[in-house]
């Protein structure tokens, strides 16, 4: 039975001793790269599902922070790695939606040399101004923005990033003229919020909710599908006049492409199994998150989809690719 059993797999031209490796996989430690810093959201995300994993895995998962040019530095190290499913990245909008528009070359091709692992969760961007400032909610803040013409401006993360376009996209689809001052990341962007330099931004909900909570700013829409449970009273954009906006931040995993598909679906299952535990949702809704599982083929899907979806966008905030 064993002889047939390896006449068969050459015969497919699957190696023997390969599909063994594929069968033991994996036999040592994983690594999950990111491409914020270590103790930053992407790594307190990420290692929430890190026992799950560890426990359906059998072996030691870890995560590695490589910081640099809106994720393709880290994108760069994972696509250079043995395709042997050991090292995954963690994406997200900013780098499979946003980065393949803003940045004229790659050192890799983001769809081409990427397969999807899964989308894990969405969190919303939320849409907020000082507690001081006239509008109360987005129609106020619409009306302000046109009866004081060019006088509106939003903060952002920096040039080219979520924060930014988010607020393109609300001031295309709402018809207003918006000034954008671009900070060097978040905390200099919520500092100057919080000593009204600026009337208005995006921003992921987990880095204001606290501010919002105490009455520092005042959440006026969030920018997904629908409303967040950790803001049940704040409606989401699309309800509040501007139909068809919807900017979450999505946040997933990735493996070089050639990477063997039984691997990179016993992965799937792994993390897929992971949002199905209780205690990993209950912390990834004190996170900010919401599960919102995609597996490899859909996943596959929304990377593409996502890049063209933000191509125009960057067009029109008349970003000139770096």
């Amino acid at each position: 039975m064993k002889r047939l059993l390896v006449l068969i797999l050459l015969t497919v031209g699957i190696s023997p001793t390969l599909h063994a490796q594929q069968s033991d996989w994996p036999t040592r430690p994983l690594w999950i790269v990111i491409s914020g810093a270590i103790g930053g959201p992407s790594d307190l995300l990420m290692k929430i599902f890190i026992p799950s994993l560890q426990k359906t895995l059998g072996q030691q998962v870890l995560v590695e922070s490589k910081i640099g040019a809106a994720g393709i530095v880290a994108a760069d190290y994972v696509a250079k790695r043995p395709a042997d499913g050991y090292y995954l990245l963690n994406t997200t909008t900013a780098l499979h939606g946003v980065a393949p528009n803003v940045y004229k070359t790659m050192p890799f091709d983001p769809l081409k040399d990427f397969s999807g692992v899964g989308r894990l969760v969405q969190i919303p961007n939320v849409l907020y101004v000082r507690d001081d400032f006239p509008a109360k909610n987005v129609r106020e803040l619409i009306a302000w923005a046109k009866a004081n013409p060019g006088k509106l401006n939003f903060s952002s993360t920096g040039n080219g990033t979520t924060t930014q376009l988010a607020a393109v996209l609300f001031a295309q689809m709402a018809g207003i003229e918006v000034l954008h001052v671009p900070y060097n990341g978040g905390s200099a962007a919520l500092q100057a919020m919080l000593a009204g330099q600026v009337h208005a931004s995006f921003d992921q909900l987990t880095n204001v909710l606290p501010l919002i909570r105490s009455g520092k700013l005042r959440g006026l829409a969030v920018s997904g599908a629908t409303p967040s449970p950790d803001l049940p009273d704040v409606p989401t954009v699309a309800a509040s006049g501007l139909p068809g906006f919807n900017v979450p931040i999505w946040f997933g995993i990735a493996v070089a492409s050639a990477t063997p598909r039984p691997i990179v679906n016993k992965l799937a299952d792994a993390f897929n199994k992971a949002l199905q535990d209780p205690e990993v949702i209950t912390r990834l809704r004190q996170f900010g998150a919401n599960p919102d599982w995609a597996g490899p083929a859909q996943f596959d899907e929304v990377m593409k989809a996502e890049i063209a979806k933000w191509a125009p966008v960057v067009k029109a905030a008349g970003l000139t690719p770096l």
